[in-house]
């Protein structure tokens, strides 16, 4: 699955969101993208063959949920709140 190239889309996306003098907008924007980037490994753990792979997604997994928390705390939001996380995972390319 992993094409070890990065998206574009993605990038282009959050760049000009990480710019500029307001901090919590920024901090906003990296909220969105660690849930964005938690919601799409916790799609693709299940899709991936043998447990060493899954293991290690799953333990990035954890660190993109608690960087989201903390980035959410610090723009002063409450914890259920920063627990939250409605962002849609990303659907992944299939290279050739």
């Amino acid at each position: 699955l992993a094409t070890n190239v990065r998206s574009d889309a993605v990038y282009n996306a959050f760049r000009g969101r990480l710019q500029g003098t307001d901090k919590n907008a920024v901090l906003d924007a990296l909220r969105e993208l660690e849930n964005t980037l938690a919601s799409t490994h916790l799609s693709l753990v299940g899709a991936l063959e043998g447990s060493e792979g899954a293991a290690l997604v799953a333990s990035i997994l954890n660190i993109e949920a608690r960087q989201s928390v903390a980035l959410a705390i610090l723009t002063g939001r409450v914890l259920d709140d920063a627990l939250t996380n409605s962002a849609v995972a990303l659907s992944p390319v299939v290279g050739s």
